[in-house]
C-alpha cells in the first residue's frame, strides 16, 4: 500500500480533517461516471438552450430518463436529505390555483420543478471533483462556442452594445462568464483533478476575463471579484485544524448574513457608482422605473402574487407598456431585475419568506459544511451560491425554468445541506 492510498484512506475515515492528499488512481475511479455525464451533458444543454432553439433540453432529459431507469432507488433516497429545497418548485406549481393564467404557471411550475430535481440529484448522487470537472468542462465549451458563434446586442436605452455569445441577453453572458471564473479557478485549486483540467482551467480563467469584459456588466465584474476573494479565503479555510476552521467559518457566516439583509441597498449603491464611471446610465437602465411600477402590482395581490410567471406574458396590459417602455419588441426574456420583487409579483410573500429561508438556510449550512467536510467541493458550492445571492438585487435569474444561474443556486444549496458523497476506487 502506497503513501498516498494511506493517506486517502485516512481522510476517508477522518472526515473532519482538511483534505490535503488526494491521489490520481484514487480520483479517477468516479471521475468519469454515469454521474459526471449526466452533470456534463444537464450543464450544456442549459448553457445551449438558447442556442438550440430548446432542442438541447431532449438531451437532457434523455440522460435523466436514463439515469433514473439505472438508479431510481438509489435517486430517491438520495434526494431525501435535500427534500426542503423543493419547496419552492411546489409553490410556483400551486400558484396554478390562483394564478392568473393558471396554464402558464402550471407549465412553467413543472418546467421549474425539474430544473430543480436535476441540480439536487446531480448534486446527491455525483462525487465533488466530479461536479467541478462537469461544470468546468460545460462552461468552458459554452465559453468558446460564444467566441466562435456569439452576437453582439444593443445596450438598454443607451448608445452602443455588448458581447451577449450564445446567449440570450448580455447579462446572460455576464453571469456565464463569473461562473467560468469561478469554476476554472475551482479547477486549479482542487488538487483531486485530473492534470488536463488544472492546467485547462488556466485557460478558462483569462476566456471568462475576456468575457466578462466584452459583456459590459459592471455588477457582473464586482460579484465576481468578491467571490473569487471569498473562494480564496475558504480554501484557506479548508486548510485550518478544526478549532480554527469552526471560528473562521462561524465569522464568514456572521459576515455574511447581514450582508445579505442588506444587498439590495449595497448592490443599487454600488452598481450605480460604477456606471458613473463607466460613463452609462446611472439610473441602472431603466430598472428603478421597473421597481416603482412593481410596488403598484404587489400591492395588488400581496398575499400570493398574480402566479409563477403569469405576469410578463403576452396580452397583458401591465407587461405590454413594460415591454414598450423598454422597447421590448420580442416581448419575451424580460423581467424586474430584482429576484425578491420578482417573487413578491408572481408569489407574493409567501414566495418571498419561502426563498428568504432557503437562502439562509443554504448560508447556514455552508458554514456547517466548512467546519465538518471542508473540501474544495464545498468551497467551490459556497462560493458559487452567494455569487449568485450577490447578482439577486439586480437580476431575476435564480428561479427560472431551465436557466443554468437557478441549477448553480440550488445544486450548490443541495452540496450544503447534505454530506458530499466520496469518491470510490
Amino acid at each position: 500500500m502506497t503513501m498516498d492510498t494511506q493517506a486517502a484512506e485516512t481522510q476517508a475515515v477522518q472526515p473532519w480533517r482538511a483534505p490535503r492528499v488526494a491521489p490520481a488512481a484514487f480520483a479517477s475511479g468516479r471521475y468519469w461516471s454515469p454521474e459526471w455525464v449526466l452533470s456534463f451533458g444537464s450543464f450544456t444543454a442549459l448553457l445551449t438552450v438558447v442556442a438550440t432553439d430548446g432542442k438541447s433540453l431532449y438531451v437532457m432529459l434523455g440522460l435523466l430518463g436514463l439515469y433514473l431507469i439505472a438508479f431510481w432507488k438509489e435517486a430517491l433516497t438520495a434526494m431525501l436529505p435535500v427534500a426542503p429545497l423543493l419547496a419552492l418548485p411546489a409553490l410556483a406549481m400551486a400558484s396554478t390555483l390562483w394564478s392568473e393564467a393558471p396554464m402558464e404557471s402550471f407549465r412553467h411550475g413543472l418546467q421549474f420543478g425539474l430544473t430543480v430535481f436535476i441540480a439536487l440529484l446531480i448534486a446527491r448522487r455525483t462525487p465533488g471533483p466530479a461536479i467541478i470537472g462537469s461544470a468546468f468542462a460545460a462552461l468552458l465549451l459554452a465559453g468558446v462556442l460564444s467566441l466562435q458563434f456569439g452576437r453582439w446586442v444593443s445596450v438598454g436605452f443607451q448608445q452602443g452594445s455588448a458581447f451577449a455569445g450564445i446567449f440570450g441577453s448580455k447579462n446572460e453572458m455576464a453571469v456565464i462568464a463569473s461562473l467560468l471564473a469561478l469554476a476554472a479557478g475551482a479547477a486549479v485549486a482542487d488538487p483531486r483533478q485530473p492534470m488536463i483540467m488544472r492546467v485547462a482551467g488556466v485557460g478558462g480563467l483569462m476566456l471568462a476575463a475576456l468575457l466578462l469584459r466584452t459583456s459590459q456588466s459592471a455588477g457582473a465584474v464586482v460579484s465576481t471579484i468578491l467571490a473569487g476573494g471569498l473562494f480564496v479565503i475558504l480554501i484557506l479555510i479548508t486548510r485550518m485544524r478544526f478549532k480554527w476552521r469552526a471560528l473562521a467559518a462561524a465569522a464568514v457566516l456572521f459576515a455574511t448574513v447581514p450582508a445579505a439583509f442588506m444587498a439590495e441597498q449595497q448592490a443599487r449603491t454600488g452598481e450605480i457608482t460604477i456606471l458613473r464611471k463607466l460613463g452609462k446610465d446611472p439610473t441602472l437602465t431603466g430598472r428603478t422605473y421597473l421597481w416603482q411600477r412593481a410596488e403598484g402590482y404587489i400591492a395588488r395581490r400581496p398575499v400570493l402574487g398574480h402566479g409563477y410567471q403569469a405576469f410578463w406574458r403576452r396580452g397583458s396590459l401591465e407587461a405590454e407598456g413594460l415591454w414598450r417602455f423598454a422597447n421590448i419588441r420580442s416581448r419575451a426574456g424580460f423581467n424586474f431585475h430584482n429576484q425578491y420583487i420578482e417573487v413578491l409579483v408572481e408569489l407574493g410573500w409567501v414566495g418571498l419568506i419561502t426563498l428568504v429561508c432557503t437562502l439562509a438556510v443554504g448560508l447556514a449550512a455552508f458554514a456547517a459544511r466548512l467546519m465538518f467536510q471542508p473540501t474544495p467541493t464545498v468551497a467551490f458550492g459556497a462560493a458559487g451560491f452567494l455569487l449568485l445571492l450577490s447578482r439577486t438585487p439586480l437580476e431575476s435569474i435564480t428561479l427560472v425554468q431551465f436557466s443554468v444561474a437557478t441549477f448553480v443556486l440550488f445544486l450548490t444549496a443541495a452540496l450544503a445541506l447534505a454530506p458530499e458523497r466520496r469518491l470510490q476506487r
